[in-house]
C-alpha cells in the first residue's frame, strides 16, 4: 500500500460492486419499463416507490458505481456504506420475493438475463 491507497485486495470487491451497479443502471437505461416492473413486483414501500425515483433510479446506480472506481479516501468510505446499505436493501427485497408462493419477476438488471427472481 502505497501513499495511503487501498490494498489490492480489497480492489477487487470494489471493482466488482461497481461494475454490477454501472452495468445494472445502464441495462435500466436502455430498458425503464423494467425498473416499474421490478419495484411492483418486489414490492418496494410506497414512501421510495415514485415516478421520480424510479427514473432517476439507474443514474443513482450508475454514479454509485462511478464514484466506487474514483472515490479515495474518506469518500470512498461514504460510498461504500451507501453501496452497502443500496444492497442490503436489494437482498431484503430478494429474500421477500423468493419466499412469495408465485414467482415474481423483476428485470433487476434491465432487459438483460432472466427476469425471475429465484
Amino acid at each position: 500500500m502505497k501513499n495511503g491507497g487501498m490494498p489490492s485486495a480489497l480492489l477487487l470487491p470494489v471493482i466488482t460492486c461497481a461494475a454490477v451497479l454501472l452495468l445494472s443502471g445502464i441495462a435500466k437505461l436502455r430498458d425503464p419499463a423494467t425498473v416499474d416492473t421490478a419495484f411492483s413486483s418486489l414490492g418496494v414501500p410506497r414512501a421510495v416507490d415514485t415516478r421520480l425515483v424510479r427514473r432517476v433510479f439507474p443514474w443513482v446506480e450508475i454514479a454509485l458505481g462511478a464514484w466506487l472506481l474514483l472515490a479515495t479516501g474518506p469518500a470512498l468510505v461514504v460510498v461504500a456504506l451507501v453501496t452497502l446499505a443500496l444492497f442490503v436493501a436489494y437482498l431484503v427485497l430478494v429474500v421477500r420475493a423468493v419466499r412469495q408462493p408465485e414467482p415474481v419477476d423483476c428485470g433487476c438488471f434491465g432487459a438483460l438475463g432472466d427476469s425471475e427472481v429465484t
